[in-house]
C-alpha cells in the first residue's frame, strides 16, 4: 500500500522554511509542534498538523483514497518595546514564511506535485511577562493520495 506520509509533508514543510535565507537572517527558531514558545527562541515558527477529510472518491476500482491534508504554521515574534514592534517583527516573518513556502510548493520535495495551497490564518498579540507576542498563523492544505 502506498501510504501517506504525514510526517514528511511536516519535515519538509519545516525544512523549506528553514532553509530560506531571509529566516535564518532573522536567526528564527523552525520547529515541529513545540508545546511552549519561550522569549528564548524568539522569533519562532511552530509546524503543526492538523485534519485531514476525505475528499471524492478516485474512480480506480476502490483502489485509491484522496484527503484533504490540512496543518498550520504558526510564526511567533517578542518584543519588550510594545505591541507595535511586536507585530513589525511578525510581519517580516511572516512575509518570508509565506514566500519560501510559495517559492517551494512541493515542500523540498514532500508533495509529489506543487499542490500547496496557503489559506490565510489568524493574527493575533497580547501581553506577555514582561513584553508583548504577537502571532500570525498560515492555514495550510494539500491533497494526498492512499492506494492499495
Amino acid at each position: 500500500m502506498a501510504r501517506i506520509d504525514y510526517t514528511a509533508i511536516l519535515r519538509g514543510t519545516r525544512d523549506t522554511i528553514e532553509h530560506d535565507a531571509n529566516v535564518r537572517n532573522l536567526r528564527a527558531t523552525v520547529e515541529i509542534g513545540r508545546a511552549v514558545v519561550t522569549t528564548g527562541v524568539s522569533p519562532h515558527v511552530n509546524i503543526f498538523e492538523g485534519r485531514r477529510d476525505a475528499t471524492t472518491q478516485v474512480i480506480a476500482a476502490g483502489t485509491k483514497q484522496r484527503y484533504l491534508f490540512r496543518w498550520q504554521v504558526v510564526v511567533s515574534a517578542f518584543s519588550a518595546a510594545g505591541f507595535e514592534d511586536a507585530m513589525a517583527q511578525r510581519d517580516e516573518l511572516l512575509s518570508y514564511v509565506e514566500t519560501a513556502l510559495i517559492t517551494d510548493r512541493s515542500l523540498s520535495g514532500a508533495l509529489v506535485s506543487k499542490q500547496l495551497h496557503l489559506s490565510g490564518g489568524e493574527l493575533q498579540s497580547q501581553p506577555g511577562d514582561n513584553g508583548f507576542w504577537s502571532q500570525g498563523a498560515i492555514d495550510l492544505s494539500a491533497e494526498v493520495t492512499a492506494s492499495v
